[in-house]
């Protein structure tokens, strides 16, 4: 058993147990504690101190899938030992604080030179649950998804541009960044109503999303404008592809009711240089934009270098 207490004492083992994320438990055949990391505690809420010496039991309540006491019918540290073989099983903990989590367990005997189990390892960590994960994914839609046209958010988009500049500084590989507004949405929200505003703006997304393929993305980027980066773009692609969707855009008709009422698209464009930061992009973008509203075209593109 010495031997055992040395391997659980080693300053090597320690500093390597200690920065793992699973929970780790020394035990020996009585199930008595004789290591305990702090993995184990961020996980049970029971500090070393606490566990030190005392079979797990004394603190922790099991619980199988049948609600039965684990420890006293199905405790995989005396089924590893009985068995002299690793078990592995999925159950129920309860944490210090009273609340009951799954975790998945991992029981492997330890062994002496004799073959004799003289204590066994107990790896565990916590299972998320589905819904847990079905409510992460929802929370993470919520923010990068706008309700209105279902594209990707402002929030999305800034990191998107984010991940793209750190990659062109690298690579040098350009990209192309286009604005299209909706110049008169306005005025459609205030003489048509706001139901035919939100409409407008589904309409422009499918038609933009129907264009703009992966790897390049469309996404709502404030309440009138939607933005398109275009990877691996050419200065001599970026205005004629701008023009047509612009084009396509203001021939679009918005509602049967009037079939006159079309969009008015402003468009600003630039491509992405490696001295780029995103605020100096979107700086750019914005300032363009506000010299194609006052252009007869409305478009203003700069596709220098």
């Amino acid at each position: 058993m010495s031997a055992i207490k040395h391997l659980a004492s080693s300053s090597i083992l320690e500093a390597l147990l200690t920065n793992v994320a699973d929970g780790i438990r020394l035990v020996d055949t009585h199930q008595n504690t004789l290591y305990w990391n702090d993995a184990a505690r961020l996980i049970t809420g029971y500090s070393a101190a606490e566990m030190q010496g005392k079979p797990c039991y004394h603190l922790l309540r099991h619980s199988g899938d049948v609600a039965s006491r684990l420890c006293e019918q199905a405790c995989p540290l005396k089924l590893a030992t009985a068995n002299n073989e690793g078990y592995e099983a999925q159950i129920e903990l309860q944490h210090k604080s009273g609340n009951q989590m799954e975790i998945k367990v991992k029981a492997i005997p330890v062994r002496s030179d004799a073959g004799k189990v003289v204590a066994v390892v107990e790896i565990f960590n916590t299972i998320a649950d589905t819904s847990s994960l079905e409510k992460i994914q929802a929370l993470s839609n919520l923010a990068f998804r706008d309700t209105i046209t279902d594209l990707y958010s402002r929030q999305y988009t800034e990191l998107k541009l984010t991940t793209l500049l750190e990659s062109l500084r690298r690579s040098m590989v350009p990209f192309g960044a286009l604005i299209f507004q909706v110049a008169n949405l306005k005025e459609i929200n205030n003489n048509f109503g706001t139901m035919l505003g939100d409409q407008t703006l589904r309409l422009l997304a499918e038609v933009l999303s129907g264009e703009v393929l992966p790897p390049n993305m469309v996404s709502r980027w404030q309440s009138a404008a939607f933005f398109v980066t275009i990877h691996n773009t050419r200065k001599g692609f970026i205005l004629p592809f701008a023009s047509k969707l612009k084009q396509q855009l203001e021939q679009m008709s918005i509602s049967a009711s009037w079939p006159e009422l079309t969009a008015k698209i402003c468009v600003a464009g630039t491509i992405a240089t490696h001295n780029d930061s995103f605020s100096s992009l979107s700086y750019r973008l914005d300032e363009q934009l506000r010299h194609s509203e006052q252009t007869n075209s409305g478009m203003h593109i700069d596709i220098e270098d």
